[in-house]
């Protein structure tokens, strides 16, 4: 084209890349490690490197299959890797450590969810675990391949007989301001998994921290998901508690029925509770109460347990509604601050 008045000069256009015709000497196509090791005795020696690799990621999962009478499952647990780092491992020996490691600089954020249905490897593959410092170390009895950008299956554990119970819960803390509650309240009760990790209970091995999903055979024999709950890490011997989520047929009416200042710091107030049960058969219904301020139990009509110094629990057994019976609760409490 013309060059500019005082000028000399020609444009040939834009480019979009420029090509070498080699790789200049000290440059690499890859991100590479290099170390420059000084040997000055007689003998070779073999030079053993430890590094800390990012985006390598693994997390546990956990399947609980329940019997149609929700006392017993089979329990399995997988842990899923998740490569991300660039480059393919090949016959590599797996160790996974599982606690609450501190990092000053940690790498990308783990990979929150499995990719949908991963063909699992085989359960021979099953993980030794043995206490490590102050975490647990998992380490796959053979190698493992595991090619970039790949997430892989291998699992941990498998638990053909489990005793689990179901429970219905509702939690409940009064407060000091209960005075301007509405007349009536309903409550949803938590619909609740509970196991032992126990030797004697099938499992008895330390729980990494994941995501558990509960499935149950229906009538037809069509296995149907029923909830799912985060497991935080659990040692042997712990109790583990799962939410399904909230009872259809069962619910609670709430109702208080006094609220009085007897002093500067110090309140009255009385509940009644009212069980709503739309099964056909008996319901062991649990209530944990939360009370506050340094209280007393003025009085109650139900035998109840102290859990701790804010906390009590009423066990009641709800008879089916449509059977014209009910269960009621009622309880006074004299509360000071």
């Amino acid at each position: 084209s013309p060059s500019s008045p005082g000028r000399s000069e020609i444009y040939v256009g834009s480019y979009d890349a420029i090509l070498l015709p080699e790789i200049p000497e000290g440059l690499r196509p890859q991100p590479t490690l290099l170390w420059l090791v000084d040997n000055r005795g007689p003998e070779q020696h073999k030079v053993e490197v430890s590094y800390l690799a990012g985006n390598i990621n693994w997390k546990a999962d956990y399947v609980l299959r329940l019997d149609r009478e929700s006392t017993q499952a089979a329990l399995s647990g997988w842990v899923t890797l998740d490569n991300q780092s660039g480059k393919a491992f090949k016959n590599a020996t797996l160790k996974l450590v599982a606690g609450d490691v501190h990092m000053v600089s940690r790498p990308e954020r783990q990979v929150e969810r499995a990719r949908a249905l991963m063909a699992p490897s085989p359960m021979d593959e099953a993980m030794r675990q043995e206490e490590f410092f102050e975490y647990h170390l998992y380490s796959l009895s053979r190698p493992v391949d595991i090619a970039n950008r790949q997430t892989k299956q291998v699992g941990l554990l498998q638990s053909p007989q489990v005793k689990v119970e179901r429970r219905l819960v509702g939690r409940w803390t009064s407060s000091r301001g209960d005075s301007g509650r509405p007349a009536l309240e309903k409550q949803k009760l938590s619909v609740l998994l509970h196991f032992k990790n126990t030797t004697e209970n099938g499992i008895g091995i330390p729980l990494p921290k994941g995501v558990a999903r509960a499935y149950q055979e229906s009538s037809d024999g069509s296995v149907i998901f029923i909830g799912e709950d985060y497991i935080d890490h659990t040692g042997k011997d712990r109790d583990v508690e799962l939410k399904m989520g909230e009872s259809f047929d069962v619910t609670v009416e709430r109702r208080q029925t006094d609220f009085r200042k007897i002093g500067t710091n110090t309140v009255r107030f009385s509940w009644e509770l009212k069980i709503k049960n739309s099964k056909d058969v008996t319901q062991r219904i649990e209530l944990e109460e939360g009370l506050p301020g340094t209280w007393k139990m003025v009085s109650s009509n139900t035998k109840y347990e102290k859990m701790d110094a804010y906390r009590i629990r009423f066990i009641v057994d709800a008879p089916p509604s449509a059977k014209g019976a009910e269960a009621v609760v009622t309880y006074e409490v004299e509360a000071s601050w």
